[in-house]
């Protein structure tokens, strides 16, 4: 296998190859019009090779592999449109994956907020039910120590009181919970 010692000439915005070839007089050949594009593994936005299965090897990169995205024999011109076209689809591919992950990511991210949000109106709900609760407790409590403590006579307009005092209870704490 030969490979060619890239060097860093990239410039801002060009594309940096990876070139990976077993074949020396494809590599040189393919090395020679690309040397302004050639670049290290770490700094390349795709690889050429005639290596079958190097996908699975570089999986972090796209893989244009010679023979079924770059046919040769060609011009030179027809090498740079098969080039273009296949960074171009992969770029769109990309874009696509992006979108779609982003997608996902939003989505994600208004299920949690709904979540958070049902959790939150539970919470309030429960502690709703919890005062509530209270309040009876006490409001028994509190109608059966006077009941007995009371003159029958007077126990009906106590119950009537104590049931108006409770309501008046209730009413504020529901207020003091809204705010």
């Amino acid at each position: 296998m030969f490979e060619l010692q890239p060097q860093d000439f990239k410039k801002d915005g060009d594309v940096g190859i990876y070139l990976h070839c077993h074949n020396i007089f494809l590599s040189i050949s393919l090395g020679f019009y690309l040397k302004g594009h050639l670049n290290t593994l770490d700094k390349a936005d795709f690889i050429i090779t005639d290596v079958v299965n190097l996908e699975k090897k570089y999986t972090h990169l796209p893989v244009c592999m010679i023979g079924r995205d770059l046919y040769t024999p060609c011009s030179v011109y027809e090498m740079f449109a098969q080039l273009h076209d296949f960074y171009s689809h992969v770029n769109a591919k990309q874009v696509s994956i992006f979108q779609q992950d982003l997608q996902h990511i939003n989505q994600n991210e208004r299920n949690i907020i709904s979540r958070q949000n049902t959790i939150q109106q539970s919470l309030i709900y429960q502690e709703q039910r919890a005062q509530n609760a209270l309040i009876e407790s006490i409001k028994q409590e509190k109608m059966r120590e006077l009941l007995r403590n009371t003159n029958p006579e007077l126990s009906g307009q106590i119950e009537v009181l104590f049931d108006e005092l409770s309501q008046k209870i209730y009413e504020t704490l529901n207020q003091h919970g809204k705010k």
